[in-house]
């Protein structure tokens, strides 16, 4: 790795160096690898040994009571998950060197590592280490690897899915284990470890039959027996999140609306591609005269001409600084160019974020607010910020959900609001709308979307957030990646 970028088979990966413990980087998993338990496996190209230091490194998901086997080379050697037995076992030469207590999540992601170093055998889930401790052993023990997800061949096949699988020789620890599973997030074996001497992504989709070794040692993994149709999935669910949604903007390289033409024009020195974002890169503003417009459109306007439509926006903030008495607030998405022509608006404005709508004139207007103070600075943090509205002409209506979760709602009103109205003004995203180098935003945006006719559920919004949190994509419609 030179030059801050590590790579894989499928991925470009951006990290920042911040010392000898390794550092969080920018990761996202792509698809996983299903077994059916019948008779699949995977069957290596020769066979991996690993002697002295041994970690061995894999994510896993299956079901409750459900054995696994992520790594094997025989029917005396083999690592297997037992949760109906609370414990995690791995053999080698038929001797027991690893019997650790763990806790099955079903259905659910766990990250495992297993190290073998000197006459201490040691696992850790999920970046912690198993209550069992440090296991004796002899020292000096080869552990082989020639297939995945069976103890032998076609025989003790095991129902699960799997995904970045890695083996290495180097050092593997605690410190380690915390980084690979970095908070769910995932992170590069190759660049935790240092190097690996086998590490399968699992990347392939559609009919590959092929996974390919990333560890440079030429050592890929053919399938056997699978069943082409559903071996490939993704690594978070897919949800329906792209019917009616009518903008989306990621940020990762510019400001293109990635489903539609609600294209931004950047204004100032606002960037798109900058920094490290919650999937990918994002966008960066200053605060002064930094932000985005999309010309007006009606995709972009809330009504059917006689009534308010549904409609739900999401997006993910991180402030770089906010003045919790600055006059205004500062202002997330508007559509309020023109005089009278008012549509919409969400603000943060002292302790509390804000949505408005308006029936064109800014007199006539419903509201409600929840409270929300900002980190800023080196406490910054990025927040999942969701605003759904029913379409119902009442303040009522309207709900926030911050990372995921709905808030308790203040609600008001001014003058007499009769509806939205299909007004010309042009949308903005990072300042005023009506005054556009004012009350601007100062730090980072991703993932930005808004649909038109649908109030996102609290079930959806949680899945969002969870989803996006974990690096996965919202545009799965089904789990099978074709």
């Amino acid at each position: 790795m030179q030059n801050g970028y590590g790579y894989g088979f499928h991925r470009l990966i951006r990290y920042t160096y911040v010392g000898p413990v390794p550092a969080v980087i920018c990761f996202e998993f792509w698809n996983a690898l299903q077994f059916d338990g019948v008779n699949d496996y995977i069957q290596t190209t020769s066979t991996a040994n690993l002697t002295g230091t041994i970690g061995l490194s894999f994510w896993l998901k299956s079901a409750a009571g459900v054995s696994a086997v992520p790594f094997a080379n025989n029917g005396t050697e083999y690592i297997q998950t037992q949760p109906s037995l609370n414990r995690v076992v791995g053999y080698i030469d038929n001797v027991a060197v690893w019997t650790h207590t763990y806790t099955q999540t079903p259905d659910v992601w766990q990250h495992f590592l297993l190290t073998y170093i000197g006459t201490e055998a040691r696992v850790y889930i999920n970046g912690v280490e198993s209550s069992t401790g440090a296991r004796a052993n002899t020292a000096g023990r080869t552990f082989s690897i020639n297939r995945v997800g069976s103890w032998t061949g076609s025989s003790g096949s095991s129902v699960m899915t799997v995904d970045e699988l890695a083996a290495t020789t180097n050092s593997s620890g605690l410190t380690e284990a915390v980084a690979l599973y970095n908070n769910g997030n995932g992170n590069d074996a190759n660049y935790v470890f240092g190097s690996t001497e086998l590490y399968y992504h699992l990347d392939e989709s559609g009919t590959d039959t092929i996974v390919l070794d990333a560890s440079g040692n030429g050592n890929d993994g053919t399938l056997i027996n699978f069943d082409e149709s559903g071996m490939w999935v993704g690594y978070y669910p897919g949800i329906a999140m792209k019917d009616s949604m009518v903008a989306s903007w990621s940020f990762d390289t510019n400001f293109n609306d990635s489903i539609g033409t609600n294209h931004l024009t950047a204004n100032g020195n606002a960037v798109a591609g900058a920094a490290c974002g919650v999937i990918g890169k994002c966008a960066q503003l200053d605060g002064s005269s930094d932000y985005g417009i999309a010309v007006d459109s009606d995709t972009l306007s809330f009504t059917n001409g006689t009534n308010d439509l549904p409609f739900s926006v999401s997006f993910w903030a991180k402030f770089n600084t906010y003045n919790f008495s600055g006059l205004g607030g500062v202002w997330m998405l508007s559509k309020r160019e023109k005089s009278n022509e008012d549509e919409y608006q969400i603000m943060f404005l002292e302790s509390a974020i804000y949505v408005y709508l308006f029936s064109g004139d800014p007199g006539d207007n419903i509201y409600s607010s929840c409270v929300f103070v900002p980190q800023v600075g080196n406490d910054a943090v990025w927040d999942n910020f969701q605003f759904t509205y029913d379409g119902s002409e009442t303040a009522d209506g309207i709900q926030i959900y911050l990372n995921g979760v709905a808030q308790a709602m203040t609600i008001g009103s001014t003058g007499a609001y009769t509806g939205m109205q299909n007004l010309t003004s042009s949308v903005n995203i990072g300042s005023a709308g009506f005054s556009p180098t004012s009350r601007g935003f100062d730090g980072e945006l991703d993932l930005f979307h808004i649909w038109k006719n649908r109030e996102i559920s609290a079930t959806e919004a949680l899945s969002i957030y969870d989803i996006q949190n974990g690096g996965g994509s919202i545009f799965l419609e089904s789990t099978a990646i074709p």
